[in-house]
């Protein structure tokens, strides 16, 4: 593949690049609107076991659409047509995300623990634990949906397995994962810097909003919202509209290079 019509013509998406993107799109304003809607009424209840656990079912059934999803992107570039009966995919899907956010919400809530108990030597050492995490949470999740596709079942390995690949194909991971970040971080550098919008990072809150909030639409769902009684936030929210775009373009053409990848096509 050394060049980009080369890639297309590999990858069978040429002729699927607008289904994909509308598909995304789609689904992320959907899952957006979900999300929105579910966090103000856990809000109200004031109970940290609420909030954790309205995350982790919506973690489970946002899984299970991005599942079918990668499906589409690995299916599309094998040309498979097989029949696929869902539900049996259901368990390992369960059991990686079970792991996945047990991990990284444990470690959010242990770090929120720790500052106030002002132990901050403990949370020198989760603090890159969870910096680890969140650079690695996107691609294990890819390469877990490819690995279920072709049958795997134990999680734990699943999830092993996910680290491996991305260990051996360290350059590509690494370089497709930084175009992502680069267009992300351009986009909230702008909005903060013109619109003073956003929050300031911090590694125990966004160690759990990567797994909840970074969708490609959320800002400009909450945007949207604000938008009757403050029409300040327009331009503001006509640039979160364009980043949610072109960020749902740009996934349409990673999951496809990671489809590649994990198929061993790909050696940088």
């Amino acid at each position: 593949m050394k060049t980009w019509k080369d890639f297309l013509s590999f990858t069978n998406i040429k002729e699927r690049i607008v289904s994909l993107l509308l598909m995304l799109m789609l689904l992320s304003i959907l899952y957006c609107s979900i999300y929105s809607m579910g966090i103000s009424v856990v809000s109200r209840a004031g109970s940290m076991l609420v909030s954790y656990l309205f995350l982790y079912l919506i973690v489970i059934v946002a899984a299970y659409v991005y599942l079918i999803v990668m499906f589409q992107f690995i299916r599309t570039k094998r040309e498979d047509s097989r029949t696929l009966v869902m539900k049996d995919y259901m368990l390992p899907l369960i059991g990686v995300q079970t792991l996945l956010f047990a991990a990284m919400a444990g470690s959010s809530w242990l770090s929120f623990q720790v500052m106030l108990n002002n132990q901050s030597s403990i949370n020198a050492i989760l603090t890159p634990v969870m910096l680890l995490m969140m650079m690695f949470y996107i691609p294990v999740q890819v390469f877990a949906c490819y690995a279920i596709y072709d049958g795997a079942r134990n999680p734990f390995l699943i999830i092993k397995d996910a680290f491996v690949k991305i260990i051996r194909h360290y350059r590509s991971s690494f370089y497709s994962m930084l175009v992502i970040f680069l267009i992300a971080f351009a986009y909230t550098s702008v909005m903060d810097a013109f619109f003073q919008y956003g929050t300031r990072f911090a590694a125990n809150s966004g160690v759990v909003d990567i797994m909840t909030r970074s969708n490609p639409f959320m800002d400009a769902m909450e945007l949207g919202l604000s938008l009757s009684g403050n029409m300040q936030l327009l331009p503001a929210f006509i640039l979160s509209i364009i980043y949610g775009v072109l960020m749902c373009l740009m996934l349409v053409f990673y999951y496809t290079f990671m489809v590649c990848i994990y198929d061993e096509d790909v050696h940088i």
